[in-house]
């Protein structure tokens, strides 16, 4: 193969990995499934960005394994941080919480109750220790249950975007591209 056909396959390669992954990447909308709603959980005055209702469900324990999944993000955001309101740094009471901490976004907030939980993403502000609730979760018989607890699942800081790694092959493609016009 020569060396010009190299060049364009790498650039193009790289191209569509880049764009599918700077498309993963902002692939989550105002969206709302089931009985939530965006403005239902505040951090910081901030709404989130998107819901989910998982009326009927057992619980939200297995919730962290399908987070990228359930609100269609990028699979390679870590959720490896769990802080719950059986925890003494966060406090749930009178349709507030707060954290005695920082949250860095993106963070996701699990409201449970009964066999029923419903989950907030949040991607705004950058930081947040508090914030409002006000949810009417309903049980698998549509009967209406106090909230049990709070959970909060957050990521470590990535140090490299996925998307530099994906959108590499493209640069140097463009660069052998420009090196080869000139000769």
């Amino acid at each position: 193969m020569k060396m010009g056909k190299i060049i364009h396959f790498g650039m193009i390669v790289g191209l569509i990995f880049g764009l599918s992954s700077a498309a993963q990447a902002a692939s989550y909308e105002l969206i709302s499934t089931g009985s939530c709603n965006i403005t239902d959980v505040t951090a910081e005055g901030t709404s989130s960005v998107a819901c989910l209702d998982y009326s009927g469900n057992q619980d939200g324990a297995n919730f962290q394994d399908s987070i990228n999944t359930d609100f269609g993000l990028s699979s390679t955001i870590v959720w490896d941080g769990v802080i719950s309101s059986d925890d003494a740094n966060l406090t749930v009471s009178d349709s507030t919480w707060t954290y005695n901490g920082i949250l860095s976004t993106p963070f996701v907030i699990i409201l449970k109750a009964s066999n029923a939980f419903t989950a907030y993403l949040f991607d705004t502000p950058d930081k947040a220790n508090d914030g409002t609730y006000e949810v009417s979760i309903t049980n698998i018989n549509n009967v209406v249950q106090d909230l049990s607890h709070m959970t909060i699942y957050t990521t470590s800081p990535v140090p490299l975007p996925a998307a530099l790694w994906l959108f590499g092959p493209a640069l140097l493609g463009l660069m052998g591209f420009r090196r080869k016009s000139k000769s």
